[in-house]
C-alpha cells in the first residue's frame, strides 16, 4: 500500500516566528486612550552560546535561523522547512510505515478505543481514587496494557520507523574575523575509512564539531599502522595540534601514533610522536605542543596502536584540530555590546565598539523575497573587514565560492539520486574595499565601508496529494535560489526601513 508522504516535524522556529506575524502586539489607541504598547524587545550584554536557550530566531515560513552573534566569529544556523531525510527518498517504496492495510488498521483502532473505554469505566466503577475512613487516599492503576491485549494492537498502529527519517538542519553561515580563518582541507586520504557509513568517514575529523567522529569500522584491515592523510591547499604554519576522543567504546581509543608533515604528499618528515595516552573521557580534547614551529602543506597520522591493546578494535576519533599561525592582525577587545531581537520589527541586531568604532549587524528574512537579509557597516569608513564561509553537518554535499557568490548543494545522505535535493546560496556584496575568494570556497572581504548578505535556500520537494506519489520536482533547487536572489535586487530590499 503506498503513503501520502507529507513533510513532519517542521522547526519550532516557524511556530515561533508565525506567532511574531499573527499577534497584534500594537495596541489601539482608540480603545486604551494615554496607554502605549511596550516595545517587543529581547535584549542581552553577551553573545549566545547555547542554541537552544540563548541564539535568537528568524524566519519566514520558508526559512529559519538561529543567530549566535559572536563578535570575532559569528554563526548563524539555516533550516529550510522542507529538508527531511528518509521517506521516499530513501526506499522508493515506504509507504509511512504502516504494519497493515487501510481496513486492518481501521479495526485495530476501534478494538483499542472499544478496550481503553472499558478499562476506564470498570476502573471509575470499581478502583477510583478515594479516602478511606481514617482518611488516607487510596489510588490504583489501570494496569497493564499487555496483559489485556491492547499494547500489539497499539504498536501495530503506531507502525515501523525504518526510513522515517527526520527534520535536518541546512547548515551554517559563519562570519569570521579574517585572523580567525581557518583553512579549509582540500583532499583526504586513509588506509581505514569507514567503507559502511558515510557518516562516520575521515572528513568528520575535520568538521570543527566534536558530536560526530570518524570510527574505521570494517575498513580497518586488522592491522596496525593505519593512517589518515590530509592537504591543505597552501603551507600550514603550526605550533600544536588536538586530538579528541569518541563519544563511545573507549577501547577504540588510539593510544600511540605518529605525526608526519610534507610539502609533496610524497616524502614525510617526522613531526611528533606519543605513546601510552589515555584519553580520561568521552570527547575529551587533548593537545599536543611541537618541539618547533613546522610549516607543511601535508599531514598525516599515523596510528600505531589502540587502548584495547590488540589488533582486531578499529580506532576512532572525533576531531583533529591543527593550531596555526595566525594570518592577520590580533583581535582587539571590545565594550558596549548589545544583541537585540526587536519583535515588533522582527529583525535581529548586534552592535558593539571596537578601537573607537562601532560596529552593527543587522539581520531579517524577508517573506515576499524569500531571502535572508544582513547588512554589516560601522560608523568609519573602511572597517569591515570579513571572511564568510557556508559549512554543514551535511556530508553528501558540495561547497564552492565564485564571484561574490558561495554555494552549497547536496542531498541527505541515504537519499537516492532521484531523491530530495537541496540549494543554499550566500551573495557578498561590499560598498567600498575588496572581495577575493579563498580557498575556493570562502569569500574574504578587506577594508568595506559596507557588506550585504542575502542567502535563500530551497529543496525539490513537492507535495503530492494524488496517487502519483511523485513528491521530487525534476526542477533542480539551485535554479529556483538562483532565480530568488536574482529577484530580490538590493534596489528592491532597500525598500524596508532597515535599509532605507
Amino acid at each position: 500500500m503506498k503513503f501520502i508522504y507529507k513533510m513532519r516535524g517542521i522547526s519550532r522556529i516557524y511556530w515561533g516566528i508565525l506567532l511574531i506575524f499573527l499577534c497584534p502586539w500594537k495596541t489601539d489607541a482608540a480603545s486604551f486612550s494615554g496607554f502605549r504598547q511596550p516595545e517587543m524587545k529581547a535584549v542581552y550584554n553577551k553573545p549566545a552560546k547555547v542554541w537552544e536557550s540563548e541564539a535568537l530566531p528568524i524566519g519566514n515560513g520558508y526559512m529559519g535561523a538561529m543567530i549566535f552573534g559572536d563578535v570575532y566569529r559569528d554563526v548563524i544556523q539555516v533550516n529550510e522547512h522542507s529538508l527531511w531525510s528518509g521517506g521516499p527518498g530513501e526506499n522508493p517504496d515506504y509507504d509511512g510505515g504502516h504494519l497493515g492495510t487501510s481496513a486492518e488498521n481501521r479495526a485495530n483502532l476501534q478494538k483499542v478505543r472499544r478496550a481503553l473505554q472499558q478499562k476506564m469505566n470498570e476502573f471509575s466503577k470499581n478502583d477510583a481514587a478515594h479516602f478511606n475512613s481514617t482518611g488516607k487516599l487510596i489510588t490504583k492503576d489501570y494496569g497493564n496494557e499487555e496483559k489485556d491485549g491492547i499494547k500489539p494492537l497499539i504498536e501495530s498502529l503506531r507502525g515501523a520507523k525504518n526510513n522515517f527519517g527526520s527534520y535536518q538542519t541546512l547548515g551554517n553561515i559563519e562570519i569570521a574575523y579574517n585572523s580567525l580563518v581557518i583553512p579549509d582541507v582540500i583532499r583526504f586520504d586513509s588506509d581505514c575509512d569507514n567503507i559502511n557509513n558515510y557518516d562516520q568517514r575521515v572528513d568528520k575529523l575535520f568538521d570543527g564539531n566534536r558530536d560526530t567522529k570518524w570510527y574505521a569500522d570494517k575498513g580497518f584491515q586488522q592491522k596496525f599502522p593505519c593512517y589518515v592523510a590530509w592537504e591543505y591547499e597552501t603551507k600550514q604554519k603550526i605550533k600544536s595540534y588536538s586530538l579528541t576522543s569518541g563519544d563511545d567504546v573507549p577501547d577504540r581509543d588510539p593510544i600511540s601514533w605518529n605525526f608526519y608533515g610534507s610539502n609533496d604528499g610524497k616524502r614525510y618528515l617526522l613531526i611528533d610522536k606519543q605513546s601510552n595516552i589515555s584519553f580520561e573521557s568521552r570527547k575529551k580534547t587533548l593537545k599536543f605542543p611541537l618541539k618547533r614551529e613546522v610549516s607543511y602543506k601535508f599531514f598525516k597520522l599515523e596510528i600505531t596502536g589502540v587502548a584495547a591493546g590488540n589488533m582486531t578494535t578499529p580506532p576512532q576519533l572525533s576531531d583533529i584540530e591543527l593550531e596555526y599561525e595566525q594570518l592577520d592582525e590580533p583581535l582587539e577587545p571590545y565594550s558596549d555590546y548589545v544583541r537585540m531581537l526587536d519583535i515588533d520589527n522582527a529583525v535581529h541586531s548586534v552592535t558593539y565598539k571596537e578601537n573607537g568604532t562601532t560596529f552593527t549587524r543587522e539581520c531579517f528574512m524577508s517573506y515576499p523575497d524569500n531571502v535572508m537579509v544582513m547588512r554589516l557597516k560601522a560608523d568609519k569608513k573602511g572597517k569591515i573587514s570579513r571572511t564568510f564561509a557556508i559549512t554543514s553537518l551535511q556530508s553528501k554535499k558540495q561547497i564552492s565560492a565564485s564571484g561574490n557568490t558561495i554555494t552549497m548543494t547536496g542531498q541527505p545522505v541515504l537519499h537516492k539520486e532521484n531523491g530530495l535535493k537541496f540549494a543554499q546560496q550566500v551573495k557578498v556584496l561590499n560598498k567600498g574595499g575588496h572581495s577575493e575568494v579563498v580557498g575556493n570556497k570562502k569569500i574574504r572581504v578587506k577594508d568595506a565601508d559596507e557588506v550585504i548578505l542575502l542567502m535563500s535556500a530551497a529543496t525539490n520537494y513537492q507535495q503530492s496529494m494524488d496517487e502519483k506519489f511523485d513528491y521530487f520536482s525534476d526542477e533542480d533547487p539551485l535554479t529556483t535560489v538562483k532565480q530568488t536572489l536574482i529577484a530580490a535586487r538590493v534596489e528592491n530590499i532597500r525598500r524596508f526601513t532597515l535599509f532605507a
